[in-house]
């Protein structure tokens, strides 16, 4: 019986064991480990930016980026059943003093409108809205993909109203979003070197539980 739960509930071939057993190894604390190394080079190739960091979860991920992103006493506007909201145990709260604004949609994928319209007005008495943070692919709406149609009037309701934005999201096997998202990679490589790019990193990633990885400027 294949198990089809998630990918967290997936075990590592022999094949994958052997690689972990044989790959070359450094202190991370220095910067010395060539696979994290290899693996960071990568994306941040992919995705366009100076550097990218390893973390070992998606949840780490968006709690760096929202930390760094959105000042402590503001709110955070995401689709309503975003996994930031539903299940990071409230980090975002507990790590960085920001309120969540879950904003509703019909099929996952936000809007542009209803983005402007939960901005909050700037008045003394209610927070500052600092953050929009989208998730491609939608995990709770099944592995639904945000095309680059669907993305660009966000980034640009987002730029309007003096929002920054956050992607975050999963390509999970089990999903049907899976073989999308590798078509939806980056648009600055062409398609043959955006796959290999892909296939590169996936390769890269050994562990039972693929990890995840954020980028932006080079900055220690």
């Amino acid at each position: 019986m294949i198990d089809l739960r998630s990918d967290t509930v997936t075990r590592p071939s022999e094949a994958m064991r052997r690689a972990m057993a044989a790959a070359p190894v450094g202190d991370d604390v220095f910067e010395e480990d060539p696979t994290v190394q290899r693996l960071e080079g990568a994306v941040a190739e992919i995705l366009g930016f100076e550097a990218a960091l390893f973390t070992p979860s998606g949840p780490m991920a968006n709690q760096i980026a929202m930390r760094i992103l959105a000042p402590p006493g503001t709110e955070v506007l995401m689709e309503e059943r975003s996994h930031p909201f539903h299940f990071e145990m409230a980090g975002m709260a507990a790590l960085s003093g920001l309120l969540p604004r879950p904003i509703p949609s019909p099929d996952g994928i936000l809007r542009a409108d209803a983005v402007r319209a939960a901005v909050q007005p700037d008045v003394s008495y209610k927070p500052r809205s600092s953050l929009l943070v989208l998730e491609n692919t939608h995990n709770l709406w099944g592995g639904k993909v945000y095309r680059r149609s669907d993305i660009d009037p966000l980034l640009n309701a987002a730029k309007q109203s003096g929002l920054r934005a956050h992607l975050g999201g999963d390509c999970e096997p089990r999903r049907p979003g899976r073989r999308r998202c590798r078509r939806a990679g980056p648009r600055h490589l062409g398609d043959a070197r955006r796959t290999e790019a892909l296939r590169r990193v996936e390769g890269d990633v050994l562990g039972r539980r693929r990890p995840r990885r954020a980028a932006g400027p080079n900055e220690k």
